[in-house]
Order: C-alpha cells, then structure tokens, then sequence
C-alpha cells in the first residue's frame, strides 16, 4: 500500500552539457535557449505559430451535457475578450518550452467565496523555480526578478538556493527572487525531463543544433561588417624580395579604400 508519491518525483542531480561544455543543461537553461530559439529563428516561430492555430481552432466554446453550464460558461468566455489571447500565449509557451503557467485573478461574492474572473498567462516560464525546499505553501514557487529590483508585489526579494534534487544538501544556483504562494499560480508540464518536476519542449532537442548555427551566423555577421566577402590578396613575388616597412604600410592604405568586390595583387611576399 502506497498512498503517496515517494520517489516517482524525487528529481535529479545529473544533467548533461551544451555542446560547447560551457553550461549546465539543467530545465532553466534549456526553456531559456528554446524561448530563445522561437523568438529568433523564423522557421521555428512559423512552425509553433501553425501548430497552436491548429490547436486553437476558429473559437472558443464550451461544450456540456448540461445546458445551463454550458450557457453560463460560454458567456462567461464571451465577456472576457482577452481570454483567447491568454490561452493561445499560454499553449505556445508550453509547446516552446514546455511548461505553461497560469495566474488566476478572483472576484469575491457576497457570501465571502472567491468566484474566478480571469487568468493571465507567464510569458517566460524560465522565471520561475519550483522551491522543492519549501516549508509551506507561502514559498512554494519562485519567480526570479532582475537583480536591481529591490521591492516587488510588496515582498522583498532574496537569494534563495535552487536545487533540482529532493532532500539535497547541494544547490546548483542562487536566484534573486520572490516566494508566491502555491494557489496563485497554475504550472502544465508538457513532455517528458530527466527531472520529472519540470516538463520539457519539443525544441530542447535542438538547441545544441541551434548553438552551432549561432556561431556560424556570428562568423558570417563578422566578415560581411567588415567587408571581407570578395576581397583576395594575391602575392606575385619571391623569397627574395620581402616587403619593408613602407609597402605594409601602402596595403593597409590600399585595404582601406578597397570596394566591394575589389582584389588587391601584391608582387611582393609578407
């Protein structure tokens, strides 16, 4: 008999490296770089863009085998013009990086109950930790703000040491951020992780694909600022006819004023 979890979502403490060995594949790091990949790649972003219109549909409705339910909540829906721009936000988030979260807004009734009037989608879900060291429900979620804030939602913020691993003594990172309470925010994990508290994107695969493409842009980036695409220095001359200080001074000159597509031919070796 085992009426809880024990060790189905333990965590873990092992994460592989980037290609270049510079990183820590941890969930943070790679809902960071695929956030980053939607936002730069303009194949990705078209692609996750069609899925999530699929997924959407033309509109939002409600179906029940309750008549008034469904009354009721479909014109709850039709108040709420934003709502659909939330939820579409919200599934692209989750399809991008995996992990989705809500934050609910409430009305009160006259009997003092709480009635839901709206949620909000979080645009960057590598913001927010799970603190698996939580003493209650207060603290149970993290949300990392920049390191200059000083005062946020009336709390001030702290370091708080983040670990991925139940029960460990050992913290993988310090994160300046704010404790919210465990109801205020809704989390949907898409995928399958290593970790098992955090989902996983479908473009996690892809990001050491996307690191090597970076690299090469930014080489390309390089050479097209300064100019060097069409450029070529020929040399037609000898061992024994070594170019002095006043020649390497008239092809710096000469490599300055050069169009595109201009060659420079030297008849002296350097």
């Amino acid at each position: 008999f085992n009426p809880q979890r024990s060790v189905s979502n333990l965590g873990a403490l092992r994460f592989t490296t980037s290609i270049f060995k510079d990183e820590i594949r941890n969930p943070h790091m790679e809902m960071k770089y695929s956030l980053e990949m939607y936002e730069q790649r303009p194949m990705v972003n078209s692609g996750i863009k069609q899925y999530v219109r699929f997924l959407m549909g033309n509109d939002l409705t409600v179906t029940s085998s309750d008549k008034r339910t469904q009354d009721f909540l479909n014109d709850w829906i039709n108040m709420r013009a934003q709502l659909r721009v939330e939820i579409e936000n919200w599934a692209t988030t989750a399809i991008v990086a995996g992990n989705a979260y809500f934050e609910p807004t409430y009305k009160q009734r006259p009997d003092g109950g709480l009635l839901l009037d709206m949620v909000y989608h979080m645009p960057d879900p590598s913001r927010v930790y799970r603190f698996l060291d939580a003493q209650t429900e207060e603290e149970w979620w993290l949300y990392e703000v920049p390191r200059e804030v000083r005062f946020y939602m009336g709390v001030k913020p702290r370091f708080w040491k983040v670990n991925y691993q139940r029960g460990s003594y050992l913290f993988q990172q310090l994160v300046w951020a704010i404790p919210i309470h465990k109801d205020k925010m809704w989390q949907f994990k898409l995928g399958w992780s290593r970790d098992g508290i955090y989902g996983r994107g479908f473009l996690a695969s892809a990001i050491d694909d996307s690191q090597i493409l970076t690299e090469i842009l930014k080489n390309m980036a390089i050479i097209a600022r300064f100019r060097a695409l069409g450029k070529k220095i020929i040399s037609i001359g000898d061992e024994n006819n070594i170019a002095d200080p006043k020649d390497i001074l008239k092809l710096e000159q000469d490599l300055r004023t050069l169009q595109d597509e201009d060659h420079l031919i030297i008849n002296k070796p350097f």
